[in-house]
């Protein structure tokens, strides 16, 4: 039975009802159809919809778990709250989706964008269906609803035309700072070996079976804080009965780390230390002879060879870089003096590079509540003009609930 709320007691605009949005979906099934992410393929027959961020998380030949529904369907992820639009054949991730079919009543892709601007309570990765299917969705004529999917479009199809001019400016922008760094060090024709201007050194990890390691007052540096940046506090700490039990040991502040080992981009990128701070095997430490070389001219030096360093790489599946490999490594030198010229032009570029980028990234942050006001304006029935013609939600509501009388008798 349908729970109707009134326009007029809402105050929506003429024509326009709330139900529970639990009535105004159909919920598929997916016993003995769903996929776990192990078993995903980067390529295959059908894509696997799951609830991650992006709208395919994976591919796989196996179409006897084809989800087999009329389409379009919504998917939300439950854990996630992500909600996609679906018009082709797909197999579902394993974990935590539901596969919603919109009721007649609705514009398939109008319930998408209202099933988007429904708020949630934020509850981490706990279940969220629970609170969408409590929720309540407005019902437009059936007319308004195409005439608002169609503004939606339009308006969202301007956004997303901005978007990629970003992106390509903020691709631009990152390219000019790689150029940047490695210019600025290459018209250097003296070379010296890494190992002879810097001591190089890296760190331990304390047992985890001792709870007594850690929680101290020690600052402890993995390769997941190493951001080619600063470094001003760690993660995690570790006591001093830590660092007497492990290889770990403390390198003074303005100390360079590099990271030798980690996922996807982390392998050679590097941060200066602004405390004293103990390190995990992980991260190769350079302690820069002040008399040879300046700590930020070996910062940004190693910045500028990021790719080279990381192609330096041995190992099989997981490449790693090793100490051995830092040591052999030969850095441009110059004077001190110069050094630090060179280090205060690359700041004072760097620093212009950042004003142009925080303001893209705030642009890209601006383009999101452009839509999210698009979809509150669409939600709230004042994004197109009334047609007074239209045949009211409640009137459709009616004639189907009387169609489905018929059916049952």
């Amino acid at each position: 039975m349908l729970v109707l709320e009134k326009n007029n007691q809402l105050g929506l605009p003429d024509g326009w009802y709330e139900i529970l949005f639990s009535e105004s979906i159909t919920n598929i099934p997916l016993t003995g159809y769903k996929l776990k992410q192990k078993d995903y393929q980067e390529k295959g027959k059908l894509p696997v919809i799951d609830q991650g961020q992006e709208y395919i998380g994976g591919y796989t030949d196996r179409i006897n778990l084809q989800v087999n529904c009329e389409l379009p369907i919504i998917i939300f992820g439950d854990h996630t709250k992500s909600v996609k639009f679906v018009n082709n054949n797909f197999v579902a991730g394993a974990d935590g989706i539901k596969v919603l079919k919109p009721k007649s009543f609705f514009d398939p892709k109008l319930f998408y964008y209202f099933t988007k601007a429904i708020k949630l309570p934020e509850k981490g990765y706990a279940r969220h269906y629970q609170f969408l299917e409590k929720s309540f969705i407005r019902i437009p004529p059936l007319n308004e609803q195409k005439r608002i999917v169609a503004k939606i479009e339009e308006l969202f199809s301007e956004i997303e035309h901005i978007s990629e001019s970003l992106k390509i400016i903020k691709d631009k922008i990152e390219y000019y700072r790689r150029s940047l760094l490695v210019t600025s060090f290459q018209n250097l024709s003296q070379k010296e070996l890494l190992s002879e201007c810097a001591e190089i050194g890296t760190g331990g990890t304390p047992s985890r079976k001792k709870p007594e390691y850690y929680n101290g007052k020690i600052p402890w540096v993995k390769t997941t804080e190493i951001k080619n940046s600063h470094i001003e506090n760690t993660d995690e700490k570790i006591t001093q009965l830590g660092l007497d039990n492990s290889n770990a040991k403390i390198y003074p502040k303005n100390s360079v780390i590099l990271a030798m080992y980690g996922e996807g981009k982390t392998r050679g990128r590097v941060a200066i230390l602004d405390i004293s701070a103990s390190t995990n095997q992980a991260c190769a430490v350079m302690v820069c002879n002040p008399k040879k070389l300046f700590y930020k001219y070996c910062f940004y030096w190693f910045q500028s060879q990021y790719y080279e360093i990381r192609a330096k790489s041995s190992g099989g599946n997981q490449p790693n870089l090793n100490l051995g490999i830092i040591k052999k490594l030969e850095i441009p030198l110059t004077d001190m003096i110069n050094q630090e010229k060179i280090v205060a032009q690359i700041e004072l570029e760097l620093s212009q590079i950042e004003f142009f980028r925080k303001n893209i990234t705030q642009t890209f942050l601006k383009t999101d509540l452009i839509r999210n006001s698009i979809l509150k304006q669409a939600f709230e029935g004042k994004l197109v003009t009334q047609d007074p013609n239209d045949e009211p939600a409640e009137v459709l509501l009616q004639k189907i609930k009387r169609e489905k009388q018929k059916i049952s008798n």
